[in-house]
């Protein structure tokens, strides 16, 4: 799946995983903020986005059950770069296939 928003935050690396929180507006509805999970070495190629920039998120959809409740994380697959708000390229895949 793929959603293009502007990012809002990036969390710091905890126990090896980073979270990124895009914002995506839809017609007729509040602004709605959506936190990906990032496994593995992300934080390098995040320090090439700043807040604000578009980017196009690829990612895949995980639920763990866990006796009678589930757990749904938006896993985090590639980050394009649609936009930059400051200085630097526009259009540069960083991440993942």
């Amino acid at each position: 799946m793929k959603l293009v928003g502007k990012i809002e935050t990036i969390y710091p690396v905890k126990e090896g995983i980073n979270t990124l929180v895009v914002s995506k507006k839809y017609k007729n509805q509040a602004r709605q903020e959506i936190a990906f999970t990032l496994f593995g070495d992300w934080e390098e190629r995040l320090s090439e986005f700043d807040l604000g920039d578009q980017i196009e998120v690829t990612f895949q959809i995980k639920t763990k059950f866990v006796g009678d409740k589930a757990y749904t994380d938006l896993i985090c697959r590639k980050i394009r770069l649609m936009h930059k708000t400051s200085k630097g390229q526009s259009s540069i895949d960083f991440g993942k296939s």
